[in-house]
């Protein structure tokens, strides 16, 4: 009965037929393993020692054959490495830091990409600051522009209207100096006139 049983846990675990497919045993397929040799030990020792094949029951012989198949199974389900649990444990070994460096690596590389992105993300908006500064310049600069135009027209206007009362003032000058001498030679003549009459 015990032989049925470990048949259909051994048909049944899940685990040990993934353990098998990778080519490693697992510790209960190994402990069915050493169970099997025990049973197999005991039973030809207990045949050798009986005197006659009819003392060994129906069940022990069940269990026999039972184990016996539980013991081809593991063996075809492992494909012969039951027996070389090294070479699968040095497999998961190096398997696990092969990962642990891979982990490693990609833990890096996201955070050089973290990084990455945070730079081109202050890069960008230091872009954007220094377009709006930029933009804000131009604006400056085009309303100085419009306001030293502004200036200059008034200060071209400012000099027009300066020679034209320069030229105004020439002109009203110059009549006056035409007044002054006509005033002057008036004067000369009329003292002449003044000083004749008087001598005469």
């Amino acid at each position: 009965m015990k032989a049925k049983r470990l048949i259909l846990e051994a048909d049944s675990s899940t685990e040990s037929k993934a353990a098998a497919s990778q080519g490693r045993p697992t510790l209960e397929l190994e402990a069915k393993m050493n169970m099997v040799r025990k049973k197999d030990a005991s039973a030809e020792k207990n045949l050798r020692t009986s005197e006659a094949p009819s003392s060994v029951s129906d069940d022990t012989e069940e269990d026999l054959v039972a184990l016996d198949k539980v013991a081809k199974r593991a063996v075809e389900d492992v494909g012969g490495e039951a027996f070389a649990p090294q070479k699968g444990r040095n497999d998961i070994t190096t398997t696990k830091a092969k990962y642990n460096v891979l982990q490693k690596r990609l833990a890096e590389e996201v955070e050089k990409r973290r990084y990455s992105e945070e730079t081109c993300e202050d890069l960008w908006e230091d872009t954007e600051n220094a377009k709006c500064a930029i933009v804000d310049l131009r604006n400056k600069l085009e309303a100085s522009r419009t306001a030293y135009n502004a200036k200059l027209q008034r200060v071209d206007e400012l000099r027009v209207a300066l020679e034209k009362k320069e030229q105004k003032h020439a002109a009203e000058l110059g009549a006056k100096m035409k007044d002054l001498a006509e005033c002057e030679a008036a004067m000369t003549l009329w003292q002449s006139v003044n000083h004749t009459l008087l001598a005469s």
